[in-house]
């Protein structure tokens, strides 16, 4: 917006970037193996993917053996061979290879891509030095309200526009509805160095998911014990709440004994399609998050954008699709605002 001359002002509830829902991901930049039963996920996943690998390359890291899987056990909403139809017939990159060959077991089959991860500071470090002059840290904002003069309103103060970016967590979209998931996500570290950068997410149901942790570009290259991220489609929501506030409650609750508790969960199912995990990673920390979905049995994640006078909501999708957000925000906005 502001390279076409809109002068902008961002209200930020925290104290930096990155504090809520966007920062507490597994940071991945997706390719669309994750959402095989989405079109409308994997469609606005591949138009941005190349778009964000061109514009932003400092802030993504390398995955050197990063494999999805579709497990043998029951659960899975898709077989492999219905897997393999969707990825070709979407043209997502990959190449099919066998699971026991990479330690891995009880998974009908898997393939490898080339899908990266998102550095976990450098996109932080990057937009708040990029867009200094915009912040306004530490303000919540309470009222939103369209003018007669159609201008709007954010706390006293009149702009031409509003863009609610909130992950609809405020001043919600009047449809469709939408629920809060509180998450728990656990940090693991390997426990000897190694020069490889690995994942394994086993799909499509209630399995686990690695994936790597990255600090920084650093991170990505030499040998060293890096940092991996443990998420479980069933363990890792700490419940589902049609009241941010309530979702926000439990969050909150969720400390050092729950984690103990949860861990032997996570630990149990991430063993049976990963033997050697214990032997090659150790507990070091959690952190939790916020999602919002919509309800959608196909585990739908599409951007969505709603105009409400001069009130912009944005449901945001997945990180790479900022783009497709950005094309259908200018799309609102009036022609006469762009330059």
């Amino acid at each position: 917006l502001r390279e076409k001359g809109f002068k902008v002002t961002i209200y930020e509830r925290g104290s930096e970037l990155f504090c809520g829902s966007s920062g507490g991901t597994q940071f991945r930049l997706h390719l669309g193996l994750h959402y095989p039963r989405s079109f409308k996920t994997r469609q606005q996943i591949r138009r941005s993917c190349a778009l964000f690998e061109a514009r932003y390359p400092h802030l993504l890291g390398n995955i050197h053996e990063n494999i999805y899987a579709v497990s043998h056990l029951d659960g899975s909403h898709l077989d492999y061979g219905t897997y393999l139809e969707i990825l070709n017939g979407s043209q997502i990159p990959h190449v099919p290879i066998e699971p026991s060959a990479h330690g891995y077991s009880n998974l009908e089959g898997a393939v490898k891509c080339t899908e990266k991860a998102l550095l976990v500071q450098a996109p932080k470090t990057f937009f708040q030095k990029e867009l200094a002059d915009c912040f306004v840290f530490n303000h919540d904002v309470q009222r939103v309200e369209n003018t007669a003069d159609g201008t709007v309103m954010v706390d006293g103060q009149e702009f031409d526009w509003c863009l609610n970016c909130t992950y609809n967590q405020a001043f919600k979209l009047h449809s469709p509805d939408t629920f809060y998931e509180p998450c728990l996500t656990l940090v693991y570290q390997e426990k000897t160095p190694s020069t490889s950068v690995r994942a394994l997410t086993v799909m499509d149901g209630p399995f686990p998911s690695l994936y790597p942790y990255l600090q920084d570009m650093e991170q990505c290259q030499g040998t060293r014990q890096r940092f991996y991220t443990l998420t479980n489609v069933k363990h890792t929501p700490l419940g589902q709440y049609p009241s941010f506030q309530d979702a926000e409650a439990a969050r909150l609750q969720c400390d050092e004994s729950v984690v103990e508790h949860k861990r032997v969960d996570f630990e149990h199912d991430i063993l049976q399609f990963y033997p050697k995990f214990q032997e090659d990673m150790q507990y070091h920390s959690f952190f939790t998050s916020m999602k919002t979905k919509f309800y959608s049995s196909s585990a739908n994640r599409e951007v969505l954008v709603q105009k409400h006078g001069r009130v912009v909501h944005v449901m945001s999708g997945k990180v790479n699709t900022i783009f497709e957000a950005e094309e259908r925000i200018l799309a609102h906005l009036e022609p006469a605002a762009i330059k």
